[in-house]
């Protein structure tokens, strides 16, 4: 049965319709294309601008860096070239920026991508800073800038000790122990333990001529003004004995490697009965001993009191510790002054401990010291008898 007056769409009327719907196919789809082309767009700065603060990040964290950057640092240094703009593109510089631990077979393809994309722009900053400008360029298109960040770096050295094993141009690894090498020995790169002193011996503390186990790193020449930072675990049954850390120092020639003994200043850390850090003492040492025999340091802070947050700091935990090393003024270019704030975790916290004002540190005070051999570094001893109480010194990435 047919209705009356029924008829279909004629050819004209198909064909129109079909090119009135290609158009608005048309219009919705590049409006989808350029949605998602604006998408990817987005997605790609947002990840730039992440990445260039990164680099940033890693820069400014990375203890070497001024090491890394000792050329560029002295033009920026320098009267007569300080004004410049220093531009860094090289890919093995801006490697050992960001990943100062990977060898070039152990760089993920990630990093790889953004060593090869970044850049990094240093100028002379206020005082000791260092403006830095880090760029993210596409790797489709190198002369498009996808994100710029800016920062600060300092512009003294820092040493973190837990580097000590590093045997490059940034330090040499010594070791001298008195029952085997497995004394004293570093961590794989995969292990939060970056060196582990366990003392074996048992000298008596200060007139032993072994005095403990120890690992030293050398410094450049150039080195003036520095800082020291470290995290560290002292495990000590007995609470005795304790550990030092060399702030100025040198390493005389000796054609006994196994008998390392260092002339310099030194910061010693000592426990007390209650498990906690007790004081922290300065002593001028000359063959790995105290000068002249001497008991009595230089200077001693007893931690009690000296506090801006909390009471005490446990040796049940880890312990950060920030050694600044400063010229005492220009008046005594070789006079030094040494300042220590200790923290735990973020609610404990050491005022600013001076060593040097009540005391004189002079590197003429040094015997043979040359400042084309310098070092810094750590010395473990344990006062006890008993060889199952043996002292243990962690040092933390």
């Amino acid at each position: 049965m047919f209705l009356k007056g029924e008829r279909g769409f004629t050819l004209v009327e198909l064909l129109a319709s079909i090119v009135i719907l290609t158009i608005i196919l048309t219009v919705f789809l590049r409006f989808f294309a350029q949605a998602a082309f604006f998408a990817t767009k987005n997605e790609e700065m947002l990840t730039s601008s992440n990445d260039a603060r990164a680099v940033l990040t890693l820069i400014q964290e990375n203890d070497r860096k001024n090491y890394i950057l000792h050329d560029e640092l002295q033009l920026l240094n320098n009267p007569m070239t300080a004004n410049q703009i220093i531009t860094i593109e090289d890919d093995s510089i801006i490697s050992q920026l960001l990943y100062p631990w990977k060898e070039e077979a152990e760089l993920l393809d990630e990093d790889k991508f953004i060593i090869q994309n970044t850049e990094l722009h240093l100028k002379k900053g206020p005082e000791n800073l260092i403006e830095a400008e880090v760029t993210i360029r596409s790797s489709r298109d190198s002369s498009k800038v996808l994100s710029t960040t800016y920062g600060f770096l300092t512009n003294k050295y820092q040493f973190n000790l837990r580097d000590i094993p590093i045997t490059s141009e940034s330090g040499v690894f010594h070791l001298r122990t008195n029952d085997n090498i497995g004394d004293v020995f570093s961590q794989p790169e995969n292990t939060a333990i970056a060196i582990q002193i366990k003392n074996f011996a048992k000298p008596y503390y200060p007139t032993s001529k072994t005095e403990g186990d120890l690992v030293f790193m050398n410094i450049r020449n150039d080195v003036d003004e520095f800082s020291i930072n470290t995290t560290f675990e002292l495990i000590t049954p007995h609470k005795n004995g304790g550990f030092g850390i060399l702030v100025d120092g040198i390493i005389p020639t000796t054609t006994n490697s196994t008998e390392v003994k260092e002339n310099g200043y030194m910061l010693v850390f000592k426990p007390n009965t209650d498990n906690t850090l007790k004081t922290v003492e300065l002593y001028l040492r000359e063959n790995g001993l105290n000068f002249r025999g001497s008991i009595t340091p230089l200077e001693a802070i007893d931690l009690s009191g000296q506090f801006e947050e909390g009471d005490k700091l446990s040796l049940e935990g880890k312990i950060s510790v920030e050694i600044l090393v400063e010229n005492f003024g220009p008046e005594n270019p070789t006079r030094r002054k040494y300042t220590v704030i200790l923290k735990q975790g973020e609610s404990i916290q050491t005022i600013p401990l001076t060593f040097g004002n009540h005391s004189v540190i002079d590197l003429k005070n040094i015997s043979g010291y040359s400042s084309y051999e310098k070092y810094i570094g750590l010395r473990l001893w344990s006062n006890s008898d008993d060889e199952l109480q043996q002292n243990t010194l962690r040092i933390y990435r």
